[in-house]
């Protein structure tokens, strides 16, 4: 008996859609989720889903992302209460009254004792704060936990128990306040030097940043060395690694020559002192009326290679120099320094830059030996 060939359907599937997102949308994203798993080992009565389903109020692209799923997002309120419920407790997850040295370091790049010693600082006239059931301490601890890992205000509320507005208000309030504070202190007469060889060494960095709606604002922000727009800034340390000096925030185009006359640094230097900077610091023009020397490292000018002083002169910059990139970097252990920065940062941008880079003053010094 013949057996009838099988004639099978032919399912025409159509092509599923494919959505491109940009390398670095998507590593900001899994860094977002990943420093909300870093907190399962500090409150393990938190659940990874109350940490990890809040929309990142920093970051557009997560935004984007976690925006389709609705559903979560209404029901973090629902579980945070749970959460408390659970605990059984009136106070936040994340206090000064029951934090540990851990947690503390973790959480602001502070010590106990020199948390207290910028509480203090901040303290001075007795200044009024927001009315809240936060107490003081925990606001700066807000303030300073919001630099330091740069968490969405849904997170910080979930861990201070404040509601987002009130996160932002915060967020403003201690920025005006330890920036106007940290202003009042003439960090320039309490530099240190050593051997006397030099100054100050200064340095630019870069704050990636939102595109402005505005073109010839975002053509103003647009940077062609880090090739996005980003916000600029000027750093001065001296010989032990403090900073001495720190600028306004300008728009990722400005040039390094631009950096120093915009920024008032000029007015800084006396008749007599050392300027330590990279090649880009073509300012000799500015600091020869002034009476100052500039040091950087010298150029080929079509030769095949630099002279033997040239080259130790060039190995004494370096040596020097990597202080200010340390330095640098020391302050860009604030993670707000380091995401992408939204818009509605922007009219306190400088602010906190200028906070973010002063806490290093704050922190162990860099350089050993002083």
């Amino acid at each position: 008996m013949e057996i009838p060939a099988v004639q099978m359907e032919e399912h025409h599937l159509s092509e599923p859609q494919v959505s491109f997102v940009r390398c670095e949308d998507f590593l900001e994203v899994v860094n977002h989720f990943t420093r909300c798993m870093k907190f399962l080992q500090f409150f393990p009565n938190v659940s990874y889903i109350t940490l990890c389903c809040q929309e990142p109020a920093h970051d557009d692209a997560a935004s984007k992302y976690s925006s389709k799923e609705t559903s979560s997002s209404k029901g973090i309120d629902k579980e945070t209460q749970t959460c408390a419920d659970n605990n059984g407790k009136d106070t936040a997850p994340l206090s000064m009254d029951d934090i540990t040295e851990e947690q503390l370091k973790y959480f602001t790049g502070l010590t106990s004792e020199r948390f207290n010693a910028l509480y203090t600082f901040c303290m001075r006239n007795d200044p009024s704060v927001p009315s809240c059931k936060v107490s003081r301490k925990d606001q700066l601890l807000l303030v300073l936990c919001k630099y330091k890992l740069n968490l969405d205000y849904i997170l910080i509320g979930t861990l201070f128990k404040v509601d987002r507005r009130m996160a932002s208000t915060l967020l403003t309030f201690w920025t005006d306040l330890m920036y106007s504070h940290l202003k009042t202190v003439d960090w320039w007469s309490l530099r240190l030097q050593g051997d006397g060889v030099y100054t100050v060494i200064i340095d630019c960095t870069e704050i990636p940043t939102v595109k402005s709606s505005n073109p010839e604002f975002h053509q103003h922000m647009f940077s062609t060395y880090k090739n996005r727009p980003t916000l600029k800034g000027l750093v001065g340390i001296d010989e032990a690694g403090n900073v001495i000096f720190c600028s306004d925030l300008y728009g990722g185009s400005t040039s390094d020559k631009q950096m120093v006359m915009l920024s008032k640094f000029l007015n800084k230097l006396q008749k007599g002192d050392v300027v330590l900077a990279d090649r880009g610091f073509d300012i000799s023009d500015l600091l020869e009326s002034l009476g100052v020397a500039l040091n950087i490292p010298p150029f080929k000018r079509n030769r095949n290679q630099l002279t033997e002083k040239e080259v130790m002169n060039t190995r004494f910059i370096a040596q020097r120099r990597i202080h200010i990139e340390r330095l640098i970097g020391l302050g860009k252990v604030h993670q707000i320094l380091v995401d992408v920065m939204p818009d509605h940062l922007w009219p306190i941008a400088s602010k906190i830059f200028y906070n973010c880079m002063m806490l290093c003053n704050f922190k162990k010094g860099i350089v050993t030996g002083w």
